[in-house]
């Protein structure tokens, strides 16, 4: 009696492949970004063992990752294809192969991103995430080839045994039947659409000996846009396949955080970072003749504080730089959603219920209640702020103390002043110094004139200076 043979390969196809290059023909265009930094890993706690010799892991987003050159230096052969790597192990062959290759030495917080090869282990797929030098896999991807057994610290790996053969091959386009048997199965497309993971199933599928069965692939479901993530075999002839998840697939919160890096980086196009540069008229310490620097604020008549490349604030003199100008304005004005979304998404937070957040290019300061990552948009108030040669500071700062008015023994009042930050504050328009009369300023709001200080209307610093408590975090940008 002839033994019916058990099949099953599948691939998860992943961030940043050349589809045409490796199968030809039109195929969904929709896929991640792999370019754009998603968040931090980290070194975990926790290692992986096998035999004697252990092995550090990663984590982000709640899930463990273990480099690619560690899973090869486990005795796993790797053989490397224009868009892909795929991992296998003969049938029969145990992991006893040398320890040859030395993994990776990453420490310390690193910036990470969606991996740009699809990696297959064996006929199992899975996602990559990459950093700097490095590829990595989820952790529970390894239980295609090993038994991963939890222990204090971590996990053991205990090599497997496969018997199976694999005659059915899958494409992002279609599957082919490579035995001399009938194939029947089940299968599944799976779909990111931003929130969500979708499944698109498909039963009771058969493909002839030496058959082919093309997939019918899909850039949007329901009208909405999605990223095509791969076929997984459900089930082969009698053998049923364990859901996705078993082998570490569909990791939701990392496939939110990406979703949040790509909403910040639109964000950020619609709010980028103010700026104006100087031009160094001679050396001054590490600043070069000629270099074009960024400038931070100027001290009056005094000297200017120049931005270096490391972020390190440094005082020049006045004469040793020649302000180029700032980089415009005409910036549109943004929504309450789009105001929300960026204060919650960079994570902005305060000691009290109130933030504030000046936009340097739009001229406007908006007001927000609430608390980190759950902030609500409330005013948004027309200001001026300084001009070139008296730039306002950028940069997080707090409410630190009022004053009810000043400037009366300089001839004019100022009122309802919020000090941020040695004698830069929120304060009103200028007015006489018996406070009746505006003196200048109130036709001046939303164009840079300021000393260096964020003017208001009258009835806008008055709104701040009772509602936003002292300690309440400001944002300058």
């Amino acid at each position: 009696m002839m033994k019916r043979p058990y099949f099953f390969i599948f691939i998860l196809c992943i961030a940043g492949l050349s589809w045409s290059k490796m199968y030809g023909g039109t195929l969904p265009v929709n896929r991640f970004d792999t370019q754009l930094p998603i968040g931090l890993l980290n070194v975990s706690e926790k290692t992986l063992k096998l035999k004697e010799e252990t092995f550090s892991l990663y984590e982000t987003c709640e899930h463990l990752f273990v480099p690619l050159q560690t899973v090869i230096d486990m005795g796993i052969a790797k053989e490397e294809g224009d868009a892909y790597w795929k991992l296998t192990r003969e049938v029969g062959i145990k992991t006893d192969k040398p320890l040859d290759w030395v993994a990776p030495n990453l420490e310390g917080e690193m910036v990470f991103k969606m991996g740009e090869k699809q990696i297959l282990l064996g006929d199992t797929p899975t996602y990559s995430i990459q950093v700097e030098g490095a590829t990595l896999i989820p952790l529970k991807a390894l239980s295609v080839f090993f038994e991963m057994i939890q222990v204090p610290g971590g996990y053991l790996a205990q090599a497997k045994s496969y018997e199976a053969l694999n005659y059915l091959e899958v494409t992002p386009k279609e599957m082919i039947n490579t035995s001399m048997y009938p194939i029947y199965f089940d299968y599944l497309d799976m779909y990111w659409d931003g929130e969500n993971f979708i499944d698109v199933c498909t039963k009771n599928q058969i493909i002839e000996p030496q058959g082919i069965h093309s997939l019918d692939l899909q850039q949007e479901i329901e009208g909405k846009a999605v990223i095509y993530l791969g076929t997984y075999l459900e089930s082969v002839q009698d053998f049923r396949r364990p859901s996705p998840e078993v082998y570490g697939q569909r990791p939701t919160s990392l496939y939110q955080s990406y979703e949040k890096a790509k909403r910040i980086q639109s964000l950020e196009k619609i709010f980028p970072k103010f700026k104006v540069m100087v031009k160094m008229n001679y050396q001054v310490g590490t600043f070069e003749n000629g270099q074009e620097v960024q400038l931070w604020r100027s001290e009056k008549g005094q000297y200017h504080v120049l931005i270096d490349e490391t972020g390190k604030k440094v005082i020049v003199p006045l004469g040793s730089v020649q302000i180029i100008g700032d980089n415009g304005q005409g910036y549109r004005q943004a929504t309450q959603q789009e105001l929300e979304d960026y204060v919650n998404l960079k994570d902005y937070e305060s000691q009290t219920t109130a933030l504030l957040w000046t936009d340097l290019l739009r001229q406007r300061t908006y007001a927000f209640e609430g608390k980190k990552n759950q902030w609500k948009w409330v005013k948004t108030m027309k200001c001026s702020t300084g001009k070139d040669t008296s730039l306002t500071p950028s940069g997080t700062f707090e409410i630190q103390y009022k004053i009810p008015y000043f400037g009366e023994r300089r001839g004019f009042r100022c009122k309802n002043a919020s000090v941020i930050f040695r004698d830069y504050m929120y304060h009103s328009i200028l007015f006489d110094k018996t406070g009746q009369y505006v003196k200048s300023g109130l036709y001046q709001l939303g164009s840079r004139v300021s000393h260096g200080c964020v003017r208001l209307s009258e009835e806008d610093s008055e709104w701040i200076y009772k509602n936003v408590p002292e300690k309440s975090k400001v944002y300058i940008e």
